[in-house]
């Protein structure tokens, strides 16, 4: 990852109109494995990863490098 300081992942904001939220860096160790825990009030979104030039974008600056849906009952 070429000019970034590592992987971001980003939740959505709490409504359509809201931007994404930072949620701070995935730690990522020298086999390319990583992982992330927080703690949301989100019951459904999609997880969002991108490369970031800093860890304190306030919103992506490119495309995701990687997603996932989450969906809790």
């Amino acid at each position: 990852m070429p000019d970034t300081t590592g992987p971001a992942p980003w939740l959505p904001g709490g409504n359509s109109a809201a931007r994404a939220r930072n949620m701070g860096a995935l730690k990522v160790d020298d086999n390319l494995s990583g992982s992330y825990a927080g703690v949301t009030p989100l019951r459904d979104f999609v997880l969002s990863v991108t490369a970031e030039p800093s860890s304190a974008e306030t919103s992506p600056t490119g495309r995701a490098l990687l997603y996932t849906t989450i969906s809790t009952k």
